[in-house]
């Protein structure tokens, strides 16, 4: 993910800095003997921070020695006790620019002593080889210390970066990470770091060459689950849960072999085809000594980890998931894990909101929610997948949007309008799926009903890159309502959802559904949501009510046409008079 700003480019200046931190890495001066770095490296190893008991203070005194002696500004984060995170800065010429953010972790996974050569902690330096023998050599206490002989080398040398970087050494990496990156990626202390960039740690390599990955391979995480009648363990029936869910598993196999054979075949690359791969088995009804073996269960699950390349026909695949993979004719459901993330968000993200007292500041935070919602795509695999878990990435998103004022900036105009008097009726198009539609349009559309509109949410009937669908959105707005039918205390007997019409996110609003047409007659505020719909195709599109375009610009393309920067955001209001 980048932020990028200003006249220097974030691409390239990232791959200058890259670079050059992998050549002093590699190259040694004759200023320091290379016996000191090894040993330093070799203090490192050797302190015990093997799962599932940890030596993690001891390695934080270390670190932050280190830190001392290259000048880095340092501190630590203890979101949970007991499990200390040492974050390190080194402040660049440009504190506006967004930041880099070297990660690595200081635990390493348990070790079986007795199958060492050497003991795991004792950093044994195989003088023949070169070799060093401990747990954590290579995941990835290594990485953590090269960035800091770099640094070292780099501040010998003269050199001050451009842009702030931030080096953390996280804590339970090899168990989760959920109290070490988890909390740190949604504390104050991330949102105001501005980071545009994670290095992170990849494989280790097995020769003197040094191999770089990226993430660009988009992650959807699935639930499958398949419902049957219960039954007695002796008897014989059709269509059980286990029964559905096993002919799915076996056509999802077969899928996920045909993307295999064109690897092994040298057709394709691993990063050109789509990964298939279960997760979990969910099924049975546990019992004190296990699982009740003479009952057969109502309900199976199984979690697959999808891994989906930009080139890939996601809309093909949102087809097969819903027709082949969990079709509704077997009893068979599916669930996207990033719109029940986004979901579990959706009453924080309200509360938040509603604990602003001034209408003004409270309009122009959830506008700032719609952008920071916009800019999460599937087709543009915006975070590795560590700092995007939990939808967290959204609330630090949020801090770091593009500041005021943006490319089109007319949100002072609309939020004078809202002080006056309220739109009766406002039909807004909504983009995405996950954070977009559900911790961005929504929070916004509530507010709308709080305060007497009424609003028709537009989605296409059939999925294109990351869109939410028509029946998808029914889906998400029911599972947010209470009992009472409202969201989070607001009534949505005024809330109506219709089918656009249109299949692309790039939107005809001549060839809009009748019942859309029939809906929108008398509106007052139409709003269009999203880069296709409210920049690409409509931005000077004229209405005969108000009218909103709003959405983040992502395309290199779109930025020259508009004169702004890339990430900048668009708001465009126009009032029609009376």
């Amino acid at each position: 993910m980048s932020f990028c700003s200003g006249k220097h480019g974030c691409y390239h200046d990232l791959c200058v800095f890259f670079i050059t931190l992998v050549l002093i890495v590699t190259a040694t001066t004759a200023a320091e003997d290379p016996s000191t770095i090894l040993s330093r490296f070799q203090q490192y190893l050797q302190i015990n921070t093997a799962q599932p008991h940890p030596n993690y203070y001891e390695a934080a005194e270390f670190i932050i020695s280190q830190a001392k002696l290259l000048s880095l500004e340092s501190q630590t984060l203890e979101f949970v006790k007991g499990k200390p995170l040492i974050l390190l800065k080194w402040p660049g010429n440009d504190p506006t620019l967004p930041s880099i953010l070297l990660n690595s972790h200081t635990d390493v996974v348990p070790s079986e002593h007795h199958k060492w050569t050497h003991p795991p902690f004792s950093a044994h330096l195989d003088s023949t080889t070169g070799n060093i023998f401990a747990r954590g050599s290579q995941d990835m206490k290594c990485v953590g210390l090269q960035y800091l002989e770099a640094i070292r080398k780099l501040k010998a040398s003269g050199f001050r970066p451009m842009r702030t970087l931030y080096l953390s050494f996280l804590p339970d990496e090899e168990i989760g990470g959920n109290d070490g990156a988890g909390k740190f990626v949604d504390s104050d202390v991330f949102a105001k770091m501005n980071v545009g960039i994670v290095l992170d740690e990849g494989l280790a390599s097995p020769t003197d060459n040094y191999r770089a990955f990226y993430g660009e391979r988009s992650p959807w995480w699935l639930v499958v689950k398949a419902v049957g009648a219960p039954g007695h363990g002796a008897k014989l029936y059709d269509n059980t849960a286990m029964e559905n869910l096993l002919k799915s598993i076996e056509i999802i196999r077969r899928f996920r072999a045909a993307q295999f054979d064109l690897v092994k075949a040298g057709q394709k690359a691993e990063g050109e085809v789509i990964s298939v791969n279960m997760v979990f088995l969910k099924a049975g009804t546990p019992s004190p000594s296990g699982f009740v073996m003479n009952l057969q269960p109502s309900e199976a699950q199984a979690g697959f980890d999808i891994r989906v390349p930009p080139t890939a026909d996601q809309a093909s695949l949102e087809r097969r998931i819903a027709d082949e993979w969990a079709p509704a004719s077997r009893n068979m459901t599916f669930e996207d894990e990033e719109n029940a993330k986004a979901i579990s968000l959706f009453e924080d993200v309200v509360h938040l909101n509603d604990a602003i007292e001034d209408e003004a500041k409270r309009m122009e935070n959830l506008v700032k929610g719609i952008f920071a919602g916009n800019l999460f795509d599937l087709g543009s695999a915006q975070l590795a997948e560590l700092f995007s878990r939990d939808g967290i990435s959204f609330l630090a998103s949020f801090q770091n949007l593009v500041p005021r004022p943006w490319v089109i900036d007319d949100l002072d105009t609309f939020i004078t309008k809202w002080s006056k008097e309220s739109w009766k009726k406002a039909v807004i198009f909504v983009d995405n799926s996950g954070a977009d539609i559900i911790l961005g349009i929504l929070p916004f559309t509530r507010e709308l009903l709080r305060h007497g509109t009424q609003v028709i949410l537009a989605a296409n009937d059939l999925p294109s890159i990351n869109d939410v669908t028509y029946p998808e959105l029914v889906e998400i707005i029911s599972k947010l309502k209470d009992e009472q039918g409202k969201l989070v205390g607001v009534d949505t007997s005024n809330l109506l959802v219709a089918n656009s019409g249109n299949d692309l996110p790039v939107i005809d609003l001549m060839g809009i559904s009748q019942e859309l047409a029939y809906l929108a007659s008398d509106a007052d505020l139409v709003i269009l949501e999203g880069m296709g719909r409210g920049i690409e195709t409509n931005l000077y599109a004229q209405f005969r009510c108000d009218s909103l375009k709003i959405g983040m610009v992502k395309h290199p393309e779109v930025v020259e046409f508009l004169g702004g920067r890339l990430y900048d955001c668009v708001f465009k209001y126009n009032e029609v008079l009376e």
